[in-house]
């Protein structure tokens, strides 16, 4: 495994770097500017939230930048801290994030997308507790949950969109050398284009966990190459892969730097290349970076600084898949949790959890982040687009 370096942000006051040589950029995916959003939510006071959301909630997008009346679309739900939509956008899919204080587990909750609303389907229990990331499979044939205490949950998805009990649930193994760290705490999990692999993100053991995916039995089989360790005490938080599946990017939420691995596309291993930090040089306050994502036609990065409550941006290397800093930009509010970019690339969405606000920014030519507006938004956690729904 390659050292893993950390390559320091300098100061910035808005903008100061651009990258003009990352190889030539290749043409954004086009893709009308319509559809839902969605926005998971804290519904209780919790540790480190007050939460004051009435479960999931949806709005229509106008045009490319403008959002309508946000309206709670389903308040039954507990701590819907982390959504996902199925690859029609007819079924959400919305975690319980709650723990032994609240219930015997946390739950998955499945919801139809209907006539402006979410019906609730039904419940399946995740077999552990505060689940804090759902990942649906493209083929919609089944879902997975990240516990942060209590693994990974495979559960099967019925025609209807149903979720059926869970199939399997592993147990990753592990702890790293801070407080936050004294047991494996899965954080995300996300899946290969073609649902042959499982990335876990272990923010507890420091380690990026690589499972088989079993669709026929309904589990999760642990890869050859079974993981592949970060650096101590980085707490990797979430994952994303590349859009040419080359290259993975994760976020290490405990040292505030991004991961650039390379992946292997016919055995799902992965080989860390180079750490980039995520916050200014000359910092010295209290941040834990959060959520990441890249725009669909991967030239552009993006990372989540809570505390510093900024958003990094960076170029990504057509080649070689590496990071550029581009600038580091105020996020409008407080902790931003979560954030998501529209299917066309050109917005950016931040939920300020702290500071019950969304904030909008147009995406620009250099991956620079242009403020547009913000709206009051209780509790927001995480953003989902969809296309032709509500």
């Amino acid at each position: 495994m390659k050292k893993q370096k950390i390559f320091r942000l300098g100061h910035f006051g808005g903008i100061v770097l651009m990258c003009f040589a990352c190889g030539k950029p290749t043409a954004p995916k086009e893709a009308p500017a319509e559809g839902s959003v969605f926005f998971g939510t804290y519904t209780r006071k919790e540790g480190h939230v007050d939460g004051k959301g009435r479960g999931v909630y949806m709005a229509r997008r106008i045009g490319p930048e403008r959002l309508g009346e946000i309206v709670p679309g389903d308040d039954t739900a507990v701590n819907p801290s982390f959504i996902a939509l199925s690859a029609d956008g007819k079924y959400l899919y919305a975690v319980e994030e709650t723990g032994p204080g609240v219930d015997t587990s946390g739950h998955l909750r499945a919801f139809a997308v209907e006539d402006g609303r979410l019906r609730p389907i039904n419940r399946q229990a995740v077999q552990g507790f505060a689940p804090c990331y759902v990942k649906v499979d493209p083929s919609q044939r089944f879902a997975l949950t990240a516990n942060y205490a209590g693994g990974v949950t495979f559960f099967p998805i019925a025609a209807d969109g149903s979720l059926l009990p869970a199939s399997n649930v592993q147990h990753p193994q592990g702890s790293g050398p801070t407080e936050r760290q004294t047991a494996s705490h899965p954080h995300s999990v996300e899946l290969s284009p073609d649902g042959r692999f499982a990335y876990v993100a272990d923010l507890g053991a420091d380690k990026i966990w690589i499972f088989e995916v079993d669709v026929n039995v309904g589990r999760l089989l642990p890869a050859k190459t079974a993981a592949v360790a970060l650096a101590p005490g980085a707490g990797p938080r979430h994952i994303v892969l590349h859009p040419d599946a080359a290259f993975a990017y994760v976020i290490n939420e405990l040292n505030n730097t991004v991961t650039v691995l390379r992946r292997e596309i016919q055995t799902g291993r992965l080989d860390t290349l180079e750490s980039f930090a995520t916050l200014p040089e000359d910092f010295s306050g209290s941040s834990n970076a959060a959520d990441i994502h890249l725009t669909p036609d991967g030239r552009w990065l993006y990372a989540s600084n809570r505390g510093h409550n900024s958003i990094a941006g960076f170029a990504v290397g057509l080649k070689d898949g590496l990071l550029t800093p581009i600038g580091i930009f105020p996020c409008r509010g407080e902790v931003p949790r979560g954030f998501a970019i529209s299917p066309e690339g050109s917005l950016l969405l931040v939920g300020n959890q702290n500071s019950d606000n969304l904030a909008a920014f147009r995406i620009g030519k250099k991956g620079e982040l242009i403020f547009l507006w913000e709206k009051r938004m209780p509790t927001p956690v995480c953003i989902r687009f969809a296309q032709g729904v509500m």
